[in-house]
């Protein structure tokens, strides 16, 4: 990293670490200088500043400006980045009891703002009716998958988790067009999410995305789910991403529950049942 190297001035002459202590803490205006500007408010030549560029493994001191500005330019944004963080160095156990919670709430209250409604209500017409949903997902995604599994199997609903494509076994199913998929990425561009989200498609079998609208899962899908969009940097994204996904596939579960409420309130007077029976025993 180029501002790295001006802060360590390895092997640097006096006048060149004048130069670097001067660019570490730039003005705003420095990326407009020439050199024998820059070379002049820093009170040394033209020739040193050149020398310090070759130092730091530039040709050119356009070159060397260049790369120093995207540097400063990202950093800026890193900063920014930071400074909306509801969590640093100051954050109490105090404070962070009441600021989870709070984060937990934007993320849900934010999700459905940007729910669509008609096509929720299709994608529910889809799972109820699938012989078999398959959600797909990796990693973090696919403990966010297994609970929804869990939590519809729970009333019937025939539900796998997949972590990859076996074609095999989507050739061989006879009703393709009466499955579901659901895929599962916090960033929308999961290489293997994608290759998934284009092979069941042309298989014919419904697929549904849930994820970031910035990546191209979104155009591989019949239909698409966009999470909260909030980008984060200090893992944050992993809390405020699994709450949207989480809060989508619990929507999902919910409208599916109340589709067949009767039937499944016999299912869990059965199981109450059951459960009574065995505990006598």
């Amino acid at each position: 990293m180029m501002i790295e190297r001006l802060k360590v001035m390895h092997d640097f002459t006096n006048s060149e670490k004048t130069i670097a202590s001067y660019l570490i803490k730039p003005p705003d205006n420095i990326f407009q200088l020439s050199a024998e500007e820059l070379a002049k408010v820093t009170f040394t030549s033209k020739s040193t500043l050149l020398r310090l560029c070759k130092k730091v493994g530039c040709s050119s001191y356009r070159q060397f400006m260049h790369e120093l500005e995207i540097e400063w330019r990202e950093r800026k944004q890193l900063q920014q980045l930071i400074e909306k963080e509801p969590i640093n160095e100051m954050s109490t156990y105090m404070d962070l009891i009441d600021i989870v919670p709070s984060i937990y709430e934007k993320a849900i209250r934010e999700t459905k703002m940007n729910l669509d409604k008609n096509m929720m209500q299709r994608i529910i017409n889809y799972l109820s009716n699938a012989s078999e949903i398959m959600i797909y997902g990796s990693g973090i995604t696919e403990a966010i998958a297994n609970q929804a599994a869990f939590k519809w199997r729970s009333i019937g609903i025939p539900c796998n988790v997949y972590t990859g494509l076996n074609e095999h076994y989507i050739l061989s199913l006879k009703n393709r067009q009466n499955r579901c998929a659901v895929l599962l990425s916090f960033t929308g561009n999961n290489r293997e999410m994608l290759h998934i989200a284009k092979y069941l498609k042309k298989a014919g079998i419904h697929v549904v995305g849930i994820g970031s609208r910035q990546g191209k899962l979104k155009t591989l899908c019949h239909e698409f789910v966009g999470t909260y969009p909030l980008e984060q940097i200090l893992s944050l994204e992993v809390m405020t991403a699994f709450t949207s996904h989480v809060y989508i596939l619990d929507i999902m579960f919910a409208c599916l529950l109340s589709k067949n409420y009767q039937k499944n309130v016999e299912a869990a007077l059965c199981t109450l049942h059951f459960s009574k029976e065995e505990s006598i025993e």
